[in-house]
């Protein structure tokens, strides 16, 4: 994947057809040590007072091209370029291949004029034409100078940049006149490569601030997922679905836009989780149109709706074993005895589904659905290999098979596929696959910027620990708000380093998490109650386990949690297995071996 320069592409970007091109060169593997510079504005400009090239593309071993981009309909009438249709109609004098020249010969101009052992380095132009096929031929330019659509669309763009190029080392090398040329020295190195880039990035390029790049993000996260919305469009014809997918696929939201669906269409609809702070999140996410459908919409935990069946008091003095055994007992016992008067949900849809498929829960839930899960009308949504921490795995051991209880209960049903990352920058998406093992990866990171990489610490004492958190929460509060950060523990909140820092310093400003935390606070929580949230920025604490499901399942889910900046603080004693996993990880990702064991 090429590095892209800015790495943000940027709102004011009208173009589909740069839009297309810098994502294919994000995208394409083959262009991995290419640099690739977006929309160089040219200040001294051979014929005009300025301009601008498109695409410029670095390529170490080969050369520089400067690439101009045409993504409508084109025609040339009485001498004139008419490019485009309606009101983005353009007519020049200046045709795409003399744009492409005159931007060529002023980057190369440049680059001469500053550093003299550049001169020799092959720049050469060209021209896509991304939504037409073009086959004109003309004494103006070269017929491999330019690739339409019929060529962008079977062939990857690192392979239409660079036969561009070869052609180029052959057209000149056989002109007389081009005494500059020289077989090897034509060629950049990648240090040349890093040395022309820094040329025209210094003069050229406008720098993105942070702030600007994460207010962009944040608003993307509503228009990525809304792509995906087409997969609710099988609901239609299906009514019973199950959504699988990893981390950062989409899953919550979708559920709760096929809540808002199922509600407008008239159904009483029942939106359930398993975690409290996921539940929360629902309730609130909802709001809106659960007010305008009074009583059609329930949104919450599922054991909060079955405490409002049984009207249990003193919560928290339960156990595990109630919430998890004697609640859905009693809860069934009185539905059968008839002595509640049951609420019955024409609609029912579960985010975190992996956490919520064991026998009691779906008992009471065949029950509340009209028709049962075998004839009713259902979504699920879950990470059924990498989430199940609370039913697929009991401490490292495998017990229940969660797709096989729901199968035998409702044996006909459809299963949605979902691939695409609509969370994570592609840096932090990368990272999850390498370290947590991610087989099959992502069909697609649907963030275009790469984001920041993924700060890793290792400590051995636990002040070392809270003095690493605290440089991380300084570093962090210069770009983000403090409510931006969350900080997540595998441990409870009374042991975790969260804690105590908060204990030992009251100014580090920390507070357990909750869904409406004041901008001035950071909050922390555990990883497992954190499942199914997000958050801007977050750090990872104490991390002493990397061995076994379940330590692998936390560091997967608390890794997929952040949008854009990712801190890893672990004990020093997982240094050597954290290696290892990337190292296994990355031979995933070239295709060496599977990561299933």
């Amino acid at each position: 994947m090429a590095k892209m320069i800015p790495p943000y592409l940027s709102a004011d970007c009208k173009s589909p057809g740069e839009k297309l091109l810098f994502d294919r060169f994000r995208t394409d593997p083959a262009t991995d040590d290419w640099i690739v510079l977006h929309s160089l504005g040219i200040a001294k400009h051979p014929e005009r007072l300025s301009g601008e090239i498109d695409f410029v593309v670095v390529v170490p071993g080969l050369g520089v091209l400067c690439l101009e981009v045409k993504a409508g309909n084109v025609r040339r009438y009485d001498g004139f370029w008419i490019c485009g249709s309606g009101i983005n109609q353009e007519k020049s004098s200046v045709g795409p291949f003399r744009q492409a020249s005159d931007g060529m010969h002023a980057i190369k101009k440049y680059l001469s004029r500053t550093d003299q052992s550049l001169s020799r380095i092959l720049i050469y132009s060209g021209v896509i034409f991304t939504y037409i096929n073009f086959d004109e031929e003309s004494p103006e330019w070269h017929k491999w100078q330019h690739a339409d659509r019929s060529r962008i669309y079977s062939t990857p763009i690192s392979e239409v940049c660079s036969r561009m190029l070869r052609c180029a080392h052959e057209h000149v090398r056989s002109t007389p006149s081009s005494f500059w040329y020289d077989a090897k020295a034509s060629r950049p190195d990648k240090e040349q490569s890093l040395q022309i880039t820094n040329i025209l990035r210094g003069d050229f390029e406008c720098v993105f601030p942070l702030r600007a790049a994460i207010d962009q993000t944040e608003k993307q996260i509503i228009v990525f997922t809304e792509e995906q919305f087409a997969a609710l469009d099988t609901l239609d014809v299906n009514n019973r679905l199950v959504f699988r997918g990893p981390a950062g696929t989409g899953k919550t939201f979708l559920a709760v836009e096929a809540a808002r669906r199922s509600v407008l269409s008239g159904k009483k609809t029942l939106l359930i989780c398993f975690n409290r702070m996921l539940g929360q999140w629902l309730n609130q996410a909802t709001k809106s149109f659960r007010d305008q459908n009074s009583g059609m919409l329930t949104a919450g935990t599922l054991h909060s709706v079955m405490r409002s069946m049984i009207k249990t008091e003193n919560a928290a003095d339960y156990s595990q074993n109630y919430w998890n055994k004697q609640l859905p007992s009693l809860v069934i016992e009185s539905i059968l005895e008839e002595s509640l008067d049951v609420p019955q949900f024409d609609m029912l849809i579960v985010d975190e589904a992996q956490d919520i498929i064991k026998e009691e829960f779906m008992d009471v839930l065949d029950l509340l659905l009209t028709g049962g899960l075998s004839g009713g009308k259902w979504a699920f949504f879950g990470d059924f290999e990498r989430q199940a921490i609370y039913t697929q795995f009991s401490a490292g051991t495998h017990s229940i098979d969660c797709m096989e209880i729901l199968r035998a209960r409702s044996p006909f049903h459809f299963v949605y596929p979902l691939r695409i990352n609509c969370r994570n920058t592609l840096n932090i998406s990368v990272g999850i696959e390498v370290a947590c093992l991610l087989d099959p990866r992502y069909s697609k990171v649907l963030h275009a910027e790469s984001g920041s990489d993924i700060d890793i610490e290792f400590y051995s004492t636990a002040e070392e620990q809270q003095h690493k958190l605290l440089k991380q929460l300084s570093s962090l509060r210069n770009t983000f708000s403090n409510n931006e950060i969350v900080i997540l523990s595998p441990k409870e909140n009374t042991v975790s380093c969260a804690e105590q820092l908060s204990a030992a310093d009251t100014h580090a400003y920390l507070s357990p998490f909750h869904t409406d935390i004041p901008k001035t606070v950071t909050g922390y929580a555990t990883i497992q109650a954190f499942k199914g949230l997000e958050a801007p920025a977050v750090i990872l604490t104490d991390i002493e386990e990397l061995e076994g499901y379940y330590a692998q399942a936390l560091l997967y889910i608390g890794m997929s949690r952040a949008r854009i900046h990712l801190v890893l603080i672990m004990h020093e004693k997982c240094r050597k297995k954290y290696l290892e996993i990337n190292e296994q990880g990355l031979k995933i990702i070239l295709g060496g071996q599977s990561g299933k064991s």
